[in-house]
């Protein structure tokens, strides 16, 4: 007597099931945020959080625990009527944080997320910088348009790459002269008059002095890699220490008293000149670098 084979239907529908609760939690943690507020991508890598200027304080609380369970490591808050800094210290795994245009008045959060790479604190009313002393891991920073003017809490900050401080209250640049591995700095509009602590700065690449104070170029002389150079509106007479920087690329001389460009003879990577407003007559000294944009 043949044994009857067993229905199939029950496996078919646990497996059916199983697949469906597979696919309902996998889907989970997109459907958790709240789509207006918040959204995630993927960028050079890193999981991405970007909230909409509609995020609140009330938006960013009830969002920390999904972007904690999704491991989101760059969190952009640009722009948003947030005022309170505090729950940013639970992601711990964070590696970028823009809170540029934000209402946060405190940054002591930050001072608990300590793998940090880059901060975007751009026109935050921030004056005290002393939660950022002990971010070693951190690469750039964007102070522009903030109170900031003690330097002291970025001189052990060893691994900066890019700094700006654009339009601080900034004078003394002393406590940067260790930091060699700047490439990128940003002193436009700042009272700053003296760059001597800048001369150690071998890898700088960009550097932004529009509207200071100063007018000795000697602490450059030895920046070989400087690319780009913006001297718009200094007192800057003599430009004879760039002479040897010859991998430069781009010059702005606008509104200077410079009159002789004579040092510039040999910078044949130089691509623009921008002499508008300077006391220079004669650019034939320059006349033998192939390509270069000249503006007056």
């Amino acid at each position: 007597m043949r044994q009857q084979a067993a229905p199939r239907w029950p496996v078919r529908f646990g497996l059916a099931l199983l697949l469906a609760i597979a696919c309902a939690l996998y889907a989970l943690p997109a459907s958790a945020l709240d789509k207006q507020m918040v959204t995630l991508s993927t960028q050079d890598g890193l999981l991405v959080a970007t909230f909409t200027d509609q995020a609140d304080d009330a938006a960013l609380l009830a969002a920390i625990p999904e972007l904690i369970a999704q491991g989101v490591q760059v969190v952009s808050l640009h722009g948003t009527p947030v005022h309170d800094a505090t729950p940013l210290e639970r992601l711990v795994q964070l590696k970028s944080l823009d809170i540029c245009g934000t209402q946060v008045r405190s940054i002591e959060p930050l001072a608990r997320i300590p793998g940090l790479k880059s901060v975007n604190l751009q026109f935050l009313p921030v004056s005290d910088l002393t939660p950022l002393s002990g971010l070693s891991d951190l690469e750039s920073l964007n102070l522009g348009g903030t109170e900031v003017r003690d330097l002291t809490p970025l001189a052990k900050l060893a691994h900066l790459h890019e700094l700006v401080l654009a339009v601080t209250k900034v004078t003394d640049i002393g406590p940067l002269k260790n930091l060699w591995q700047l490439t990128t700095l940003d002193l436009g509009s700042t009272s700053v008059s003296d760059i001597s602590p800048l001369s150690g700065m071998m890898a700088m690449r960009d550097l932004n002095l529009n509207g200071t104070s100063i007018y000795d170029l000697r602490p450059l002389r030895n920046m070989t890699e400087l690319r780009s150079l913006n001297l718009v509106g200094t007192k800057v007479r003599d430009i004879s220490p760039l002479a040897q920087l010859v991998k430069l690329e781009t010059l702005d001389l606008e509104g200077t008293a410079v009159d002789d460009i004579a040092p510039l003879a040999g910078s044949v990577s130089l691509k623009s000149l921008n002499l508008g407003g300077s006391k220079v007559t004669d650019v034939t000294p320059l006349k033998s670098i192939p390509g270069l944009i000249v503006r007056r």
